[in-house]
C-alpha cells in the first residue's frame, strides 16, 4: 500500500514501559503491530528480554489511553511536521488579521490607542517567541537525548513528549509559529496605513491613486 513502514528502536520500547506510559503487553504489542497470539505476550515478553529489556508481568498503563498511544515517534513526528506545514500553508493568519483589525479601526482612531495597540502586539510576538524558542530548544535537546545510555531527568515538557509519542512538543511550537503569522500580520493591519491581501502596504500616490510597497517583518 501507500503507507509508510516505520521502524521501533529498543530506545523507543524502553521508553514506552518505563514512566509516565508503563505500557503492559497488550498496549505494547499494538504499538508493535503484532497479532493478538495465543501467547502472544510470553513471545513479547522473551523478545524484549533478548534485547536487554524487563517486562514485568501483570504491568498496568499509568497514563489514559489515546489515539497517540498507538503512534511510534516516528509516525508522531511526521504527523506534526505535516500539520504544521499545513498551518504555515494554508491557515489564514492574515486574512483573520484583516478581519479584526476591520472591526477595531474604529476605536483605534481615537487619540492614542492606536500606539497602546501596537505596543499591545508587539509585546504578545515576545512572548509568543520567547515560548517557541523554549520549546525549540527543548526539542534540540530531545533529539540529543535520544542517543544517550544515561537516565535523562523527568520534567514535565519530557513527560508530556513521552505521553504524546514525540508528537505534542513540535506540534505546540508549530501552532506558535502560525500565531507568530497572526500577529504580525495583524501588526500591519493595525498600523493605520491601509494593507492588500497580499501583505504589501498601499500608500496614496500623486493623482488619487494607489502605489504598492512591499511591508517589513
Amino acid at each position: 500500500g501507500s503507507s509508510n513502514k516505520y521502524n521501533v528502536t529498543i530506545g523507543e520500547i524502553k521508553r514506552r514501559i518505563n514512566p509516565p506510559e508503563c505500557l503492559n503487553t497488550s498496549l505494547l504489542g499494538g504499538l508493535l503491530r503484532r497479532g493478538k497470539g495465543k501467547d502472544g505476550g510470553n513471545d513479547l515478553r522473551k523478545k524484549m528480554e533478548m534485547c536487554g529489556l524487563v517486562l514485568p508481568r501483570g504491568r498496568r498503563k499509568a497514563t489514559s489511553v489515546s489515539m497517540l498511544t498507538s503512534l511510534v515517534e516516528s509516525e508522531a513526528q511526521d504527523l506534526s511536521l505535516q500539520f504544521s506545514k499545513i498551518c504555515q500553508a494554508v491557515f489564514p493568519a492574515g486574512e483573520l488579521a484583516r478581519n479584526v483589525a476591520a472591526a477595531k479601526e474604529p476605536y483605534l482612531q481615537r487619540p492614542g490607542l492606536r500606539q497602546s495597540e501596537q505596543r499591545d502586539i508587539k509585546a504578545a510576538m515576545l512572548l509568543v517567541g520567547e515560548l517557541r524558542e523554549l520549546l525549540e530548544h527543548y526539542i534540540a535537546q530531545e533529539e540529543s537525548d535520544r542517543d544517550t545510555t544515561q537516565d535523562v531527568p523527568m520534567t514535565g515538557l519530557r513527560s508530556f513528549s513521552l505521553i504524546t509519542h514525540s508528537f505534542g512538543v513540535p506540534t505546540i511550537s508549530g501552532v506558535l509559529a502560525t500565531l507568530q503569522n497572526y500577529l504580525s500580520s495583524l501588526l500591519k493591519c493595525t498600523s493605520g496605513v491601509p494593507v492588500g491581501e497580499d501583505g504589501m502596504y498601499r500608500t496614496p500616490a500623486h493623482g488619487g491613486h494607489h502605489s504598492s510597497l512591499h511591508s517589513h517583518q
